[in-house]
């Protein structure tokens, strides 16, 4: 196993419920040169006095509240080690998780690492597991364009490589991890998985309905910024009706319990764009249909 050090970037904004399992689950990985970089980004709970209470395990740094990309450029910038790995303050690291990823690492020679990971928490509406196997190697750039798989936890990457690529861009709000990592597929820094669930991502409440809206806006800015890179242009006209399809899917999948007939409308724009995609009529109709449900009830 490689000696290589990893510095860790965790924004925190009022985590005081999670953070300490969090913090808890680096400590305890059986690769011990890291260091951890808590960025509180102006909490008013107790997510300070927690992190304190780590003593010298952490460093902690608190800014003004200015989002997570400009918390995690904020730890990027103060990061030493040769390696950055980014664990937000609600997700949890199995012990193994450094250890194994450095060791693809050096057995691969890619720039970046990534882990599949199980999924916690309000699951009912998705599976236990975020990937399954054969998950995409190498050249990733036409993979992530139709879905963002890379969950943010889970990323290990070389520091260089987000230096060169100005990390998160702060106006990608929402957004900003799948803009990275397009940015930098495109620019060839090649990604290798693990196919081990290796970390625990967490489903809160809320995640179903965090500004729909703004995030189906995100979700079609992206795609669009990463077509109109030199990478991007040089795909078939398929493939790029297939991504912005897949994103405006995405979208209505996220939108569809809080209001099935703006879903449907999003399926019906997604089949539109990309009508060889059962899936997307499949959403419409299930949408759809709800919709006149929730009609048909009301009168």
């Amino acid at each position: 196993m490689t000696d290589e050090g990893v510095s860790i970037v965790m924004p925190a904004f009022n985590a005081g419920q999670t953070i300490q399992q969090a913090i808890q689950s680096v400590l305890d990985q059986t690769h011990q040169r890291w260091e951890l970089i808590v960025i509180d980004d102006g909490s008013h709970d107790d997510t300070a006095a927690i992190v304190r209470g780590f003593g010298e395990a952490v460093r902690y740094h608190r800014q003004e509240n200015a989002g997570p990309a400009v918390a995690r450029n904020c730890g990027i910038r103060m990061s030493r080690f040769p390696w950055v790995a980014f664990l937000d303050a609600d997700d949890l690291w199995l012990p193994e998780k450094l250890s194994t990823q450095l060791d693809v690492a050096g057995n691969s020679g890619a720039q970046a690492v990534y882990t599949n990971c199980r999924n916690f928490g309000d699951i009912a509406r998705v599976a236990e597991f975020r990937s399954h196997p054969p998950m995409p190697s190498g050249d990733i750039f036409e993979d992530l364009l139709l879905d963002n798989f890379l969950t943010l936890s889970t990323v290990m990457i070389r520091r260089e490589a987000l230096q060169a690529a100005d990390g998160f861009l702060p106006e990608m709000t929402g957004a900003e991890d799948w803009d990275l990592w397009l940015r930098l597929a495109a620019d060839g820094v090649t990604f290798e998985p693990l196919a081990e669930p290796l970390v625990l991502y967490r489903w809160l409440d809320d995640s179903f309905s965090k500004n729909n809206e703004r995030m189906t806006r995100m979700r079609s800015i992206t795609v669009e910024k990463a077509l109109c890179s030199s990478r991007g242009r040089q795909l078939r006209w398929k493939a790029r009706r297939e991504a912005r399809a897949n994103a405006t899917a995405t979208s209505a999948w996220f939108t569809s319990p809080s209001s099935p007939s703006s879903a449907a409308w999003l399926y019906l724009k997604a089949s539109a764009t990309s009508p060889w995609k059962a899936g997307h009529w499949k959403g419409l109709v299930r949408d759809l249909l709800r919709s006149l449900g929730s009609i048909t009830r009301a009168a």
